[in-house]
């Protein structure tokens, strides 16, 4: 796994940061500095927060359907 540059608003220790760029390495944090933009190879986050911790990709429905109880 290469490196990934991660661009937006980070929410991290309970305090928003002015826009950042985020570093990550193999699944961990490997960097963090100031991004008044992104550069051509950043993923750039436009809506919500960049935060560390767990993403949960279990999808129990959406759109008015619920996954759980197919027929």
């Amino acid at each position: 796994m290469g490196r990934v540059h991660v661009v937006g608003r980070v929410l991290t220790d309970g305090r928003e940061l002015p826009p950042s760029r985020v570093e990550c390495a193999d699944g961990r944090i490997v960097g963090l500095e100031a991004a008044s933009r992104p550069l051509p190879r950043d993923v750039l986050v436009e809506d919500g927060w960049i935060a560390p911790g767990l993403i949960d990709l279990q999808v129990n429905g959406a759109g008015g359907a619920d996954l759980t109880s197919a027929s």
